[in-house]
């Protein structure tokens, strides 16, 4: 594959495939990518709010150039997934929304079968 994943020239990363299929594999590669960056960005918003409380959310947002509102979302989905595996089909998007709910697996479950977008 001449094309395999964008690579960075310069400030903007650059893609070189040649073919659809390269192009439709690429980006489903860097949007798994994506997501798994997601939920390592959850997994470091849910530590913070255990070891330093709530309360260190704004602070933390602050320092880290985010909303307190996108910290505290990630640690909230981190935390309302930690006890079960996290849909394959579904994005982290989808996931901060269900954190959401009143019940998040019923959310999850029925995203998943109804083939819901965000």
């Amino acid at each position: 594959m001449s094309g395999a994943l964008p690579a960075l020239q310069g400030e903007l990363p650059v893609f070189h495939g040649s073919t659809w299929e390269e192009h439709v594999s690429a980006w489903a590669q860097v949007e798994e990518e994506v997501q798994d960056r997601l939920w390592m960005l959850a997994a470091v918003a849910a530590s913070l709010t255990t070891v330093y409380g709530e309360q260190s959310i704004g602070a933390f947002a602050s320092e880290v150039g985010v909303s307190a509102r996108r910290v505290y979302d990630c640690a909230a989905t981190y935390t309302a997934r930690q006890s079960r595996t996290r849909s394959q089909i579904l994005s982290f998007k989808h996931h901060t929304l269900a954190a959401r709910a009143e019940d998040p697996e019923k959310a999850i479950e029925e995203a998943e079968t109804e083939g819901l977008s965000t």
